[in-house]
């Protein structure tokens, strides 16, 4: 399916429930952004990057969010972040396979968050440290039993110009200066 014609449900840069399809933005340069999960740590400073990165932007830009996570949990995390861009909810992942953006269930996700945690903890050497790796394990293992078998998107980011297309993709994102990364290259277009 075309990407430009999936029509999903989402919140609107207003905290409103709207639905949005791509072709509807034509003539807006578009940075849509696929993110695991609402309210995960990274997912998190992610969301907040964009907020704040937003004034910075052209007018003629807008970002979209895109997490498997639902209305509800969106609605919540808009509100709590004080986001300013659209999130959409693809519980299908309609878009993402569109996109042909790499997919996981959250059992080969946990498998490998196991590894990280087992290599970390082995260079950990004091106390303190052990004891937030834990934590991490803790609550994992608690999104776990909660997501059982739910499709994870990987974060990446498309910009999409002002006729639909796609016009750059980048994949497996560090989110570490990937916004500015974003905006000085949408500052050329």
């Amino acid at each position: 399916m075309n990407y430009k014609n999936i029509e999903l449900e989402g919140i609107d840069k207003n905290g409103n429930i709207t639905k949005t399809k791509l072709s509807d933005l034509k003539g807006k340069n578009v940075i849509l952004y696929f993110y695991p999960q609402d309210e995960t740590p990274i997912c998190t400073k992610e969301a907040r990057n964009f907020r704040d990165a937003l004034k910075r932007l052209p007018e003629d830009t807008v970002v979209i969010g895109v997490s498997p996570d639902d209305i509800e949990s969106h609605k919540e995390f808009f509100e709590k972040h004080n986001l300013n861009f659209e999130i959409l909810s693809d519980t299908e992942q309609k878009l993402a396979k569109a996109f042909k953006n790499v997919t996981e269930t959250v059992e080969n996700k946990v498998d490998n968050l196991k590894e990280n945690i087992k290599d970390k903890f082995e260079d950990v050497k004091d106390i303190i440290q052990d004891k937030k790796v834990e934590m991490k394990k803790r609550h994992e293992m608690k999104k776990e039993k909660e997501m059982e078998n739910r499709p994870v998107t990987m974060r990446s980011t498309f910009i999409i110009g002002k006729d639909g297309n796609l016009l750059k993709e980048m994949r497996n994102i560090d989110i570490q200066g990937h916004v500015d990364e974003i905006i000085d290259y949408v500052q050329t277009l």
